[in-house]
């Protein structure tokens, strides 16, 4: 089990949040305009990569130009948040072409979820990065997305995530299946992303970590068989507990 070994800077007032599209292009360009326009409402500056406008079917361009885009926000001294334009699909392409020492060099926050999943477990597992879970740019403009999840992201990138998780007062079905206490590294994304790591370079490691996954359009069996394939690797063998997210549709 590889525990994040480095840690991007808390993100002061003034700061400039760097945006690439590693995974699908945006659906409407007014959706990145939002984005910018709620970073900047809270007195940030937006740094858009070159890739961001760019589309190919269901991916935003070559997957070269995707990994160069986060290589380059990574090396860029006036950066200081990485922040994924959204998920959907092909983050995983890029991963052969990321510069995992200059990303180590230069830690920041990484921010999205869902797809960029494939670039949460390679960046912790080759660089020790600690990344953050949550929406890209698209999502914090959007207003499907909760105002919780958006101040809880600005105060996680101030402040740290560690401690108690505050509860979402608009969600408050949280249950214990089975209770306990631990402090262990927090580990995981999109079942469906995580699965499409085994056997290849970067396969997740959880010994020792509290493994979270979510996702969308799984039925029960669908899960079932994701979880007794992780369970027949031995990945759940070492594993300190478990945090089932929102399983949609």
């Amino acid at each position: 089990m590889i525990g994040a070994t480095l840690f991007g800077a808390p993100l002061e007032d003034g700061g400039t949040i760097g945006v690439a599209a590693p995974a699908s292009p945006y659906d409407s360009r007014s959706d990145v305009l939002r984005g910018v326009e709620w970073w900047e409402s809270r007195g940030y500056r937006v740094k858009l990569a070159p890739g961001t406008w760019e589309r190919d079917d269901y991916v935003a361009g070559d997957p070269r130009q995707r990994a160069d885009d986060l290589n380059a926000l990574f090396a860029d001294s006036e950066v200081d948040v990485v922040q994924a334009l959204q998920g959907g699909f092909g983050s995983a392409q890029a991963i052969p072409y990321l510069d995992f020492d200059l990303i180590a060099a230069n830690p920041k926050p990484l921010v999205g979820f869902s797809d960029i999943t494939a670039l949460h477990v390679s960046l912790r597992q080759r660089t020790g990065l600690a990344t953050i879970y949550a929406n890209g740019l698209i999502g914090v403009g959007s207003t499907e997305v909760t105002g919780f999840s958006k101040d809880r992201l600005l105060e996680v990138l101030r402040h740290g995530g560690a401690g108690e998780v505050p509860p979402n007062p608009d969600d408050p079905w949280v249950r214990s299946i089975r209770g306990g206490q631990v402090t262990a590294p927090l580990v995981g994304g999109c079942l469906w992303l995580l699965m499409q790591t085994m056997g290849t370079p970067w396969e997740i490691e959880l010994d020792g970590a509290i493994l979270f996954f979510e996702d969308t359009h799984s039925p029960p069996y669908y899960i079932d068989g994701n979880l007794v394939q992780l369970a027949h690797a031995g990945k759940l063998d070492g594993v300190a507990g478990v945090v089932v997210g929102h399983m949609d549709k």
